[in-house]
């Protein structure tokens, strides 16, 4: 595709704001969260969802 990887970092650094950098350095339980891929159905058991 021709696209500049340090390019497109420093428009990211750019656009992201730097109190969510601080915050998301510092959130230290994110993979400790549900990321919602459980799916509760009519029975009595939690399946995965594939789809998602």
């Amino acid at each position: 595709l021709g696209l500049d990887p340090v390019r497109i970092a420093s428009s990211f650094d750019a656009a992201y704001p730097n109190e969510l950098k601080s915050r998301s350095a510092n959130n230290t339980q994110s993979p400790l969260q549900p990321m919602g891929t459980l799916q509760r159905d009519t029975h009595n058991r939690i399946r995965f969802n594939p789809l998602l």
